[in-house]
């Protein structure tokens, strides 16, 4: 299966191994195993099975210094349609740390090359308590072609709700460690996204208290909400074939500061 991304020959064979330019990658598995903390019920599935595929700095060898230069990474993950129970397959979850700009996080950029994604993520805030709490929790559906902005400060899980594999891109500072232990210490997201009599049904994850309403929207009205003017920009093409014109202009990926999320 061969699929639109400008600027880099991106293939997906029917046992779903990604290649890039004629070459076969080795990506990194996430097995069910190590899915089994942040899942919404008990899954009957071999703890040795993958449930998704990401391939690390997956650009072009003459194209690496490029990104590296301006310390960023060019990923792609491919995540089958699996169910997991009554749960549809989907990513860990995981934050980023404090970016050059503190108190803010850097941000994420991703891409669907092929299906449609649901990212959903939450932003935490501090309570009197001293525990963390969400604040606020969007659920962003992303068709292919289409590109979803992770802003600051806020974590997030990758759903695939289709009956196709997500194969997506994303682009993010290349040297930071991505933060899962709240997913897995919450057993997951704040919100649960299953498959009831047909249809995909939010539910809450009961770890979580006073937890605010699920804002659902397209991720063209939701990169908007975030920056208006990068959301311009981001439209003018592909990822991969976006960078290569304007390598500096990606810098909002290592200084967050003109893109956080309006409230």
């Amino acid at each position: 299966m061969e699929f639109q991304n400008p600027g880099l020959l991106t293939e997906l064979s029917a046992d779903l191994k990604l290649s890039i330019e004629g070459q076969v990658l080795e990506p990194d598995v996430r097995t069910v195993k190590q899915m089994r903390p942040v899942l919404a019920g008990a899954v009957n599935l071999m703890d040795s099975q993958g449930l998704y595929q990401m391939y690390r700095e997956s650009c072009r060898p003459q194209d690496r210094d490029a990104f590296a230069k301006r310390s960023l990474r060019y990923d792609i993950t491919v995540v089958p349609p699996v169910m997991l129970g009554e749960e549809y397959n989907k990513t860990l979850g995981h934050y980023h740390p404090y970016s050059i700009r503190p108190p803010l996080s850097y941000p994420e950029l991703y891409e669907v090359l092929h299906g449609t994604a649901h990212y959903l993520l939450q932003k935490r805030k501090a309570t009197p308590t001293g525990t963390l709490e969400i604040e606020r929790c969007f659920l962003v559906e992303t068709r292919a072609g289409e590109k979803a902005i992770m802003p600051p400060d806020y974590g997030h899980v990758t759903i695939n709700a289709g009956f196709e594999p997500v194969v997506m891109d994303n682009l993010v500072e290349r040297t930071f460690k991505s933060v899962y232990e709240p997913y897995v210490q919450r057993h997951g997201a704040a919100y649960y996204l299953l498959r009831q009599d047909g249809r995909a049904v939010e539910r809450p994850n009961p770890a979580f208290v006073d937890l605010p309403k699920l804002e659902k929207m397209r991720a063209p009205q939701f990169n908007r909400l975030v920056s208006a003017k990068l959301a311009d920009f981001l439209d003018g093409g592909f990822n991969y074939e976006l960078f290569l014109k304007n390598p500096d202009s990606f810098g909002f990926l290592v200084d967050p500061r003109d893109i956080v999320l309006k409230e």
